[in-house]
């Protein structure tokens, strides 16, 4: 029984390691689900309330969701919210983290932009010659622009592990594009950082589980790396500690020194959140929020961790976060 077991479980993370290395993280159970809700969102029938747009982008057809509150603002901001690669989607990203409540509060605009394949063009050797997703990202911000009356300078990113990095990519390669930028579950790959050289700062706000097995808080590989690795062959990627991306873009920004603060333990769910802020930023500020014994999740979502995946906190929301953080400019 026991040795049945362990077979069981090695499957399990066998199948996680293939379909979600830098994804959503979901669990197994949730697969068929999601391909479900993959499926809809490209059909144009999103699992949420987003109306599904279609825009030629580097002559492929291209899509995304788009969720106007009824009390938008006039001249609004908007946010940008880019899935993990693998196995998840716009939709299914749109109806997990719960951002559009946020945005009916406050009257901003969400956008859910989909990728053309399984993983967004992030900067990384593992996803070179893949669609040009920075232009897809400039053709959405037209569009927002001329469509919604989205105002330049109001426009920011967000995104979940592949679609976190890419919030550094559209930073590095695009500065001025994104306001400011929140990766969730995200650090940058150090093939990503030796190729970044933004002519100006981006303001930063990144949440990370210093026990996250599919992106590592202290850079390298994943603690999964030898399971994948059977699967898929060799890695190509090392990622930068949670601590030096956040120290990087402070220097980008022109900060000075860096000040740290355990939060309250609210929520009895196994984690504690520490943040760090970086002060005295010519260029935009620079927040990490270390969550201490937390894995591959996005905060304050209500959700449990998932035995895959580590733990979730919810002693902190990500959405409440980074939405009063890009008030701070302009949103």
């Amino acid at each position: 029984m026991q040795k049945r077991s362990r077979m069981m479980i090695t499957a399990l993370v066998a199948t996680l390691a293939v379909t979600s290395w830098y994804s959503e993280g979901q669990s197994e159970t949730l697969r068929d689900k999601l391909k479900a809700r993959r499926a809809a969102a490209q059909s144009g029938q999103a699992s949420g309330d987003g109306t599904s747009i279609a825009i030629t982008s580097g002559g492929q057809q291209r899509t995304f969701l788009v969720h106007v509150p009824a009390n938008v603002k006039a001249n609004p901001g908007a946010v940008l919210v880019f899935h993990g690669g693998s196995i998840g989607s716009a939709a299914q990203l749109q109806g997990s983290i719960g951002l559009d409540a946020l945005a009916d509060r406050d009257g901003f605009i969400t956008v859910y932009p989909e990728t053309s394949g399984k993983n967004w063009t992030d900067g990384r050797i593992a996803t070179q010659g893949g669609a040009n997703d920075v232009q897809f990202t400039r053709d959405i911000v037209a569009y927002l622009q001329n469509t919604y009356g989205v105002s330049p300078g109001k426009i920011f990113a967000t995104g979940l592990s592949n679609g976190g990095i890419f919030d550094y990519k559209l930073a590095c390669d695009a500065p001025g594009l994104m306001r400011a930028i929140a990766p969730v579950a995200a650090n940058m790959a150090e093939q990503q950082k030796a190729d970044c050289r933004p002519s100006r700062g981006t303001p930063l706000m990144m949440f990370m589980g210093t026990a996250d097995p599919l992106m590592p808080y202290d850079g390298g590989f994943p603690k999964l790396a030898s399971v994948i690795e059977k699967f898929k062959g060799p890695l190509t990627d090392q990622m930068v500690s949670a601590a030096d991306t956040a120290a990087f873009w402070a220097g980008v920004n022109g900060c000075g020194g860096s000040s740290s603060k355990n939060l309250p333990d609210t929520v009895s769910d196994g984690t504690t959140v520490t943040e760090t802020n970086f002060g005295n930023c010519n260029k935009g500020s620079v927040v990490l929020f270390s969550i201490n014994d937390g894995g591959h999740a996005w905060p304050g979502t209500g959700k449990s961790g998932r035995k895959l995946t580590g733990k979730n906190t919810n002693d902190i929301s990500a959405n409440e976060e980074m939405v009063a953080f890009f008030k701070q400019y302009g949103l």
